[in-house]
């Protein structure tokens, strides 16, 4: 799955994937009510913004260095999860004083489990072999797809759980796990990125 592709391939690819995935996580959320389903379609809305800013960094943008250009997509895509995890968190804190219900369907699995092997197909896309070349927003992009693994998992237990329970409380609880997953990933991310700019180097997946 990796020969031949370069990292504009492997962009372009995370970027189409997760746009797909975003609209139809942000529709099925909407219609459930689910903050959780939501707090993962929003999540998945930075791999895009992730995506076209790590594909900006590829094509060059206002005659910037590219050097340059990667560097700063890379801090602002690690920037974003922290807003995020603040928007989520908040929200999620209103429906925990206030629980609201969440109609759980066919259609919100089979969204979920979509999600989940759109997260597989995309790690497989962003992985690197140990004798490629580094690339500091792939490896970012990388990393926030496993992550993003992890919270599909989540969504999907929430549901079922809610499903055979009535436990609706779970949904903004899980919410808030899943904004300090962000937060945990953000800081994560911080720390590589600079780790690599003080000349430590990178740690190779």
């Amino acid at each position: 799955m990796r020969s031949g592709r370069t990292d504009k391939d492997r962009f372009w690819a995370v970027f189409v994937i997760n746009l797909i995935i975003f609209i139809a996580e942000l529709l099925v959320g909407l219609y459930s009510g689910s903050l959780t389903m939501l707090s993962d379609s929003f999540h998945l809305s930075i791999h895009v913004i992730a995506s076209i800013v790590a594909l900006i960094s590829e094509y060059g943008f206002l005659g910037l260095p590219q050097e340059k250009t990667k560097k700063w997509s890379a801090a602002v895509n690690i920037f974003l999860f922290f807003i995020l995890a603040l928007v989520i968190g908040n929200e999620a804190w209103e429906r925990l004083l206030n629980p609201k219900a969440v109609n759980i369907t066919i259609v919100f699995f089979l969204v979920g489990i979509a999600g989940l092997l759109a997260n597989w197909y995309t790690v497989k896309v962003l992985e690197s072999s140990p004798d490629e070349e580094f690339s500091e927003n792939r490896d970012i992009l990388f990393w926030e797809m496993i992550y993003d693994y992890v919270s599909s998992i989540i969504l999907i237990a929430c549901a079922v759980i809610i499903y055979f329970t009535g436990w609706y409380i779970l949904d903004p609880i899980l919410s808030i796990v899943l904004a300090l997953t962000m937060v945990f990933k953000a800081v994560q991310m911080s720390l590589r990125f600079r780790s690599i700019h003080h000349g430590h180097g990178p740690h190779r997946h």
